[in-house]
């Protein structure tokens, strides 16, 4: 699941830090997939038990790319046993790795995205819901991993940071099929063989086949509804109010009236989609400009300058 998130995200235009703990050719095979792709990749090996590592696995974000704008946090570390023979160190590790690493993260991870509309995602399991034989640690560390995205989407909303919890059914991977092997009488046989006739599907998802509850198929946009995010630096900051007249200009030369509607109050790293490193190390105030698009002449994502007519002169 880790290697297809890291690839879709790649896929829509992020640069991708990919953390391992022991498969380092593993994830040096992943991070020259996302390198294909066109974006950046690093990777970075720690054990999330330790609570050293996230902050450093963050910072090491910080280094490479100056912000972020996506935690994906996936770890899960446990032993598969009845809990009448489940040790204090079994409790200990799966916590420290599930719950207590996503809060060292998160707090890591939220300067990098201040400012930046960041997006937290906790991936949790389909044991936190129901009882599956030797899930007895794991389940409730997933359940109280839950627990905390609620907490954090409350908290990070001042931020304009969303935090997420994504809860997949049952899906096909190396950790599913080592449960199998040490918890069902006939293994990874009887999973495939019983599992797949309880699914919807009438088979087992396979990584990258997830969607969150609630989370889009489709977006639909309304175009009456058009604006353009620009970002100025701050020597330009105060000349630029609220309500001001702006003309935006496509890449073809064509222009349409518009008015600013938003000004940032904080600053925020260069966004993501500016291609060179110099340019997105750089601090920068977001602007919102509502477009007259009655001739839908705007569609998302199209490109395009704006030129304000400031107190001062032009800024653009």
């Amino acid at each position: 699941m880790g290697r297809a998130t890291a690839l879709l995200l790649a896929r829509r235009g992020y640069d991708v830090a990919v953390h391992y703990r022991r498969e380092e050719e593993a994830a040096r095979a992943v991070a020259k997939e996302i390198e294909s792709l066109g974006r950046e990749a690093i990777i970075v090996a720690g054990d999330l038990s330790d609570p050293e590592t996230p902050s450093r696995l963050v910072g090491a974000v910080g280094d490479r790319f100056g912000a972020l704008d996506v935690l994906v946090a996936n770890a899960a570390s446990t032993v598969f046993r009845p809990l009448m023979e489940v040790e204090a160190r079994h409790i200990d590790l799966t916590f420290r790795t599930v719950v207590g690493s996503f809060v060292l993260l998160t707090q890591a991870a939220v300067p990098l995205m201040s400012g930046r509309d960041g997006t937290i995602v906790a991936v949790s399991g389909i044991d936190s819901l129901r009882v599956m034989e030797n899930h007895g640690v794991l389940g409730p560390a997933k359940a109280a991993l839950e627990t905390l995205v609620r907490y954090l989407t409350h908290e990070l909303a001042p931020h304009d940071i969303a935090a997420v919890a994504v809860l997949p059914g049952f899906v096909d991977t190396d950790s599913a099929r080592l449960w199998a092997d040490r918890s069902l009488p006939g293994g990874a046989e009887e999973m495939d063989r019983d599992v797949p006739p309880r699914t919807p599907a009438g088979r087992l998802a396979e990584p990258g086949e997830i969607l969150s509850q609630g989370g889009p198929v489709a977006v639909v946009t309304n175009l009456g509804d058009a604006w353009l995010n620009v970002y100025i630096s701050e020597p330009d900051l105060p000349r630029v109010k609220l309500g001001m007249a702006a003309v935006v200009v496509t890449d073809d030369g064509q222009t349409r009236k518009g008015t600013i509607t938003y000004v940032a109050s904080k600053a925020e790293f260069t966004p993501k989609n500016v291609q060179t490193r110099d340019e997105r190390a750089k601090l920068v105030f977001k602007l919102k400009i509502g477009v007259d698009n009655e001739d839908m002449l705007f569609k998302p994502g199209m490109p395009a300058e704006a030129r304000i007519v400031a107190t001062q002169g032009a800024a653009k």
